[in-house]
């Protein structure tokens, strides 16, 4: 049995206070979050159990992945317009009414894909 423990832990701690607190605040930003959190968990089980044969850099990856989420929206709450375009877009659709779930979720999904990610890759 591998050995290998993540720090998603603490990862998913952060992004459960946050979901409950959007949950209960009805704030549409919990639905990509809910998305992100239920893969992130089956990422960290999955490292967690040596589903990978570098456990290390996908913990890693998961970690600056996350990191790059939350910045992002701290830059969003202090100032929307510091934070990235893509992620501007995504939690402004959360205060429209007329905008779907689903696009919401896309528009998530979205950016982080393409600004929290794409860093990494390079």
């Amino acid at each position: 049995m591998p050995t290998h423990h993540t720090s998603g832990a603490a990862t998913l701690e952060r992004m459960q206070q946050l979901a409950t607190t959007w949950a209960d605040l009805d704030d549409g930003r919990a639905t990509f979050l809910a998305c992100y959190q239920l893969m992130t968990s089956s990422m960290v089980t999955a490292v967690g159990s040596g589903e990978f044969g570098d456990p290390d850099w996908v913990d890693h990856l998961l970690d600056r992945f996350a990191e790059r989420y939350f910045a992002a929206l701290i830059a969003y709450d202090a100032q929307p317009e510091s934070a990235p375009q893509a992620w501007r877009r995504a939690h402004d659709s959360c205060r429209d009414p007329q905008v779907w779930t689903i696009q919401r979720l896309l528009l998530g999904i979205n950016a982080h894909i393409n600004v929290d990610l794409a860093p990494d890759l390079g």
